[in-house]
């Protein structure tokens, strides 16, 4: 199974530490404007076949974030607000506290990208979430990658 380790259930408890602290996100070391809003949490069930003809199924939770105005220089969301936000979430589909967590933004809402969350650091008054990149990759080649002897089932693109 192919997924980011990180679900929603454990993000929040990595967050839990003050409620009271903003919660700020930052990807390629820019933080996103305050006044950021939280629009939807979204339950994925993906069913995907790869290039070596490898079925393979898992479950996302993605969380879209729209970008605060530019101009506007208002707060940030507390990490309690967001946490109960998603509580609420998780207890209309509980299938959100299990998968593979995923962040959806773009910088003043265009371009959005896929994004993992790593919580970066639980300081200076305030609690940083990074937002990295998800990266192409061939699974076959990976599993060969990962294989003692690789395997003829692990060939790319295999017709």
């Amino acid at each position: 199974m192919w997924q980011i380790s990180a679900s929603l259930e454990g993000f929040l408890s990595a967050i839990s530490a003050d409620p009271t602290v903003p919660l700020v996100f930052v990807q390629n070391g820019r933080s996103i404007n305050s006044d950021y809003h939280v629009t939807e949490f979204k339950s994925v069930a993906v069913a995907a076949i790869d290039c070596g003809r490898h079925e393979d199924s898992w479950h996302e939770t993605v969380v879209q974030i729209l970008d605060g105005p530019v101009n506007k220089r208002g707060s940030y969301m507390a990490a309690g607000t967001f946490q109960k936000i998603a509580e609420i979430s998780m207890k209309r589909l509980p299938a959100l506290a299990k998968g593979a967590l995923i962040f959806e933004f773009g910088f003043e809402n265009a371009a959005m990208q896929r994004l993992k969350p790593e919580v970066k650091s639980i300081r200076a008054g305030q609690i940083s979430v990074e937002l990295h990149p998800l990266k192409s990759t061939c699974k076959p080649q990976m599993r060969w990658m990962e294989s003692e002897a690789g395997s003829k089932n692990a060939n790319c693109c295999s017709a």
